[in-house]
């Protein structure tokens, strides 16, 4: 029952941590978007850009 528990938990942080991720694109595209007068209407190339910030920011915390 415990380690069912433990995967059941770490599966809704994988969840969880997937949901954030999205939810950070969109803000940090939206914010960028008028920071700069136009909408960034490139969804991939604002993904790249997201993707690569969270693998620095993953880097930095596994060290």
């Amino acid at each position: 029952m415990v380690a069912a528990a433990t995967v059941q938990l770490e599966a809704d942080r994988v969840i969880a941590e997937a949901e954030l991720r999205e939810d950070v694109l969109g803000l940090a595209t939206e914010l960028a978007g008028r920071i700069m007068g136009e909408p960034l209407t490139d969804p991939d190339r604002a993904r790249a850009v997201a993707e690569e910030f969270f693998a620095g920011t993953e880097a930095g915390t596994k060290s």
